[in-house]
């Protein structure tokens, strides 16, 4: 009973001090995570959400790969390298599919910051700009987490 008193009492002044001062705690909207874990971290999280490792999703005929990319990813990929490097199978090649990603990444995102990186990887380039990225966002976020926590 004394342990518990004890672990009751660390827990209300935890949450005490990151408690904003208006007395409301915001659990709805997230904050950005900016520099938490690495691209690689980050990467293995969207590969997970995206495919769990596998090649093929039966609910998108047309993304494939272990990052479910569409023919209009590698396009752009050969767009920004200026010749046509990539073809529509390297999507099913897991290490050309994760150098078409980071390519894509860096042409889009330079700074790399890991929630644009997720909400581009959901929503194309401007992604990082729409709310309906939001969700997966939160997916690919609760899955890299998970690791840590759990």
């Amino acid at each position: 009973m004394k342990r518990m008193v004890i672990i009751t009492s660390l827990c209300a002044t935890a949450i005490a001090a990151k408690a904003p001062e208006t007395g409301f705690i915001d659990i709805v909207k997230h904050k950005p995570i900016v520099n938490m874990g690495s691209p690689a971290e980050w990467l293995n999280a969207i590969i997970w959400v995206e495919s769990g490792y596998g090649q093929y999703n039966p609910q998108e005929k047309q993304a494939v790969g272990i990052l479910q990319q569409h023919p209009i990813f590698v396009y752009d990929v050969n767009r920004i390298l200026g010749k046509q490097k990539y073809t529509l199978d390297d999507r099913n090649d897991p290490v050309k599919a994760i150098q078409m990603f980071f390519i894509y990444q860096r042409f889009y995102n330079p700074e790399m910051n890991f929630e644009k990186m997720v909400r581009i990887q959901s929503g194309g380039p401007d992604g990082y700009k729409q709310s309906c990225t939001d969700a997966y966002y939160e997916l690919v976020r609760d899955k890299l987490f998970t690791k840590f926590y759990r």
